[in-house]
């Protein structure tokens, strides 16, 4: 049987007969995003997320204060030893130092004191380190470059004006110097003459204590 041109077209399957299937650009675009955009949304949260831990799994780097002039005064300071030494680094150093005694108006501390150079040590009980250090009347050294029996004008004139207004202590005005984070310094400074006691004269340095 033959056929015609009209025929033959009409005969043949449909899906040879269709032209192939356009996309308009914009129906392109849209599927572009239904199928890569949640992909991409995925992997922007895994990326933070992994941010967020490593934030956590790395410590963050301790930032170290830079000594001050305070700081360096202090080391050039008459003692052999610095706060936060050990019993016996402090022994090693004052091969006199007493055995140690609780303190009296201060139960959480014990005491050892060193005659011969006329300096006092505190410890915490609660680790053993050394917390302060105060001058005896015998002490002949320099702290911060102050001597006990310097005037008060002396104080000022060398380390400034005290960081806070000073406080009565009984014949005594104390003198607090914090220039520092980690400690700080007191000078005790006779309010009368203190000479019939052992003492140095009204207006002068009677003992130093170095803190933290």
């Amino acid at each position: 049987m033959q056929f015609g041109r009209r025929g033959v077209a009409a005969a043949l399957p449909q899906t040879l007969t269709t032209p192939r299937e356009t996309f308009h650009p914009v129906a392109r675009d849209s599927i572009y995003k239904k199928r890569f955009l949640p992909l991409g949304c995925m992997l922007a949260a895994a990326t933070a997320l992994l941010f967020v831990f490593a934030s956590y799994a790395t410590p963050a780097p301790k930032l170290v204060e830079a000594p001050t002039a305070f700081d360096a005064l202090l080391a050039t300071s008459d003692i052999k030893v610095r706060l936060d030494a050990t019993v016996s680094k402090v022994r090693r150093a004052y091969p006199d130092a007493s055995e140690l005694k609780p303190v009296q108006y201060n139960h959480s501390k014990l005491d050892i004191v060193s005659n011969a150079e006329g300096l006092g040590f505190g410890f915490y009980k609660s680790d053993m380190r050394l917390t302060s250090i105060r001058t005896l009347p015998s002490f002949k050294g320099q702290i911060l470059g102050m001597r006990v029996g310097d005037s008060r004008d002396a104080l000022v004139l060398k380390l400034g004006e005290p960081t806070k207004e000073p406080w009565d202590m009984i014949d005594e005005d104390s003198h607090l110097y914090r220039k520092s984070k980690n400690w700080a310094a007191n000078f005790n400074v006779t309010t009368r003459d203190m000479r019939d006691r052992g003492g140095p004269d009204e207006d002068r340095i009677a003992r130093i204590f170095v803190h933290k």
